[in-house]
């Protein structure tokens, strides 16, 4: 926490979450060679291999054009409450895992029950499917 105090002291707020950001893509960087070229499934098996290695317990969810991934504790959750850019770090960690763009839903900082993120499978107008 007092690191994290003096960081955001001394750096501006899209700055802190850059470094977040980047923090969370440096984490993933040598796993997301190893993905590449994955099919989803096997990418979202291994995503959460890893998401438990850091000690998040997550669940995977399929719904009709999307995939919803559960996050049902937060290792982070005692930083989190007075650092909430530390939630940066998970959400990236996912999108760059599975190279994909991704969405909070919801959170338990904000009283939910599990941390959830949606990745959606069904393109916008326009673009290729996924």
């Amino acid at each position: 926490n007092r690191l994290l105090d003096e960081i955001k002291e001394s750096m501006s707020a899209p700055k802190v979450e850059q470094l977040f950001t980047g923090v969370a893509s440096t984490m993933v960087a040598d796993v997301a060679r190893q993905l590449e070229g994955l099919p989803l499934d096997q990418r979202l098996a291994r995503m959460v291999e890893l998401l438990a290695e850091e000690g998040f317990d997550a669940q995977i969810e399929r719904q009709e054009g999307r995939i919803l991934i559960h996050e049902a504790n937060c290792p982070y959750f005692r930083i989190v409450r007075r650092h909430p850019e530390v939630c940066a770090v998970g959400q990236a960690f996912i999108a760059t895992a599975l190279s994909l763009p991704v969405e909070r839903v919801t959170c338990q900082l904000q009283g939910a029950d599990t941390c959830t993120f949606s990745v959606a499978l069904e393109p916008p107008p326009g673009e290729p499917a996924v």
